[in-house]
């Protein structure tokens, strides 16, 4: 978590978001545990702000399909924002935050005739998060973070 400086650092440290210089873009994509029934997306947009740090928009989705119904889709919604609260020739010290909006569609029952075409909806639900950061490095080759979400 003390070295992650790229477009995806909002996941795994907000506070490493400050590093970069540049926009930047991600997107991954991937079924996971090699399943194509449980594909998982995340992409990230991070700008430079000048003096107040750096900026992220996230975007994250997986879903669970079994026979083209989906049975389960999960979303979350990120913005994040970085920025130095000390830096100079010898060490650095960053802070970043997270807010989310994470949402979950359970899809509906399989039902009485099991192929769910008489299901019962099993809802949807939302809620918010937020996820805190710290960076610090000295001298650019000792590095320390940590996340408490």
């Amino acid at each position: 978590m003390a070295w992650q400086q790229d477009s995806f650092s909002p996941y795994h440290n907000p506070a490493a978001l400050v590093w970069q210089n540049n926009l930047i873009f991600g997107i991954s994509y991937e079924q996971l545990y090699g399943y194509s029934f449980f594909p998982h997306v995340s992409t990230a947009i991070g700008f430079p702000m000048k003096s107040f740090g750096t900026a992220s928009v996230t975007y994250e989705n997986m879903s669970v399909s079994y026979q083209s119904k989906k049975l389960t889709s999960e979303h979350a919604i990120g913005l994040t924002h970085a920025m130095f609260l000390q830096k100079d020739r010898n060490s650095t010290l960053s802070f970043g935050f997270s807010m989310y909006y994470l949402s979950v569609d359970y899809g509906s029952s399989a039902g009485a005739s099991g192929d769910g075409s008489d299901g019962v909806d099993l809802g949807s639900y939302g809620t918010t998060s937020i996820a805190d950061g710290m960076k610090e490095s000295l001298n650019e080759t000792h590095r320390i973070g940590a996340r408490v979400k």
